[in-house]
Formats: C-alpha cells, sequence, structure tokens
C-alpha cells in the first residue's frame, strides 16, 4: 500500500494487488499523484505541507492530542527539522516518551542528544533505548531485494 497526494490536497490509497514493482504501481502518466511523505526542508516548511494535506493533518492533530505514552523511533528530532514533531509531543497529553537512540554513533553525540532532547522536551518522562532492539528493527523485517 502507498499514499499519493492529490493535486486538492486530498489522499488516495494505491495498492500493490500482486504487482512486483513499484513502477507498476505508480501511473507515470499522471505525475499529479505524487508520492505523500515528506523528508526533507525546514520544520516550519514541513509543518506548511503537513497542514495542506488532509491525512497529514489528520495524523499531526493526532499526535499533538495523544493521550497515550509514546515511542519514537528513526528520528533525531533536531530543532531545525523536526520542531513541529517536539512542539506536538509537548502539546499532548503524553507524558512518557521512549526514544530510540541510534548505537553507532559517538558516546558524546548520545550524551549530547540525551541532554537536547530532555530540555527541549521539558515536562515528559523520557526514556532512552538502544534502538536497535525494538522490534521494528529487527533483521527478520529486512528481506533482500531480489531484483538488486
Amino acid at each position: 500500500m502507498h499514499l499519493v497526494e492529490l493535486p486538492n490536497g486530498k489522499t488516495k490509497k494505491l495498492t500493490a494487488n500482486g504487482l512486483n514493482r513499484l513502477s507498476e504501481l505508480f501511473d507515470l502518466d499522471h505525475p499529479e499523484q505524487f508520492p505523500l511523505f515528506i523528508t526533507e526542508g525546514s520544520s516550519k516548511w514541513k509543518l506548511s505541507r503537513i497542514k495542506r494535506n488532509d491525512y497529514l493533518r489528520f495524523c499531526y492533530e493526532k499526535l499533538a492530542s495523544s493521550k497515550n505514552e509514546l515511542v519514537v523511533i528513526g528520528h533525531s528530532l533536531h530543532k531545525d527539522y523536526d520542531q513541529h514533531i517536539i512542539d506536538a509531543i509537548l502539546q499532548s497529553d503524553s507524558s512518557k516518551v521512549a526514544i530510540g537512540v541510534w548505537p553507532h554513533q559517538d558516546v558524546e553525540e548520545i550524551i549530547a542528544l540525551k541532554s537536547r532532547l530532555t530540555l527541549d522536551l521539558k515536562g515528559k518522562e523520557l526514556y532512552f533505548f538502544n534502538s536497535e532492539s525494538h522490534p521494528l528493527a529487527s533483521a527478520d523485517l529486512n528481506v533482500p531485494d531480489e531484483d538488486a
């Protein structure tokens, strides 16, 4: 399943239904159906894109209104690029936040990350864990690409 953004800001779900390649899933004759994900740009730019899309706006509002514990994995929560996520977590009623830390970096970087997030997420009870210990990091999920 893949999500695409239509020109009107709506989201459309595409399903593979037995297709083997992404190129078969996306209709390249209709490039206005752009895959829905935002990976680059400043936090301010990302938030403006989120607000213009119905599905991303819904997800962001759910995060900001969460009352349950949160797990963050795969994000540095860097102020320049992810401040909107920090703001949503701060706005939420979630009191406990578990943050996955990539263990293959210098100890000084890990200490700096923990210190920064402790300040940025003041008021939240933070738990830091080895991101490789999370089930999503399981080697069983890493399926080799047969075409590679």
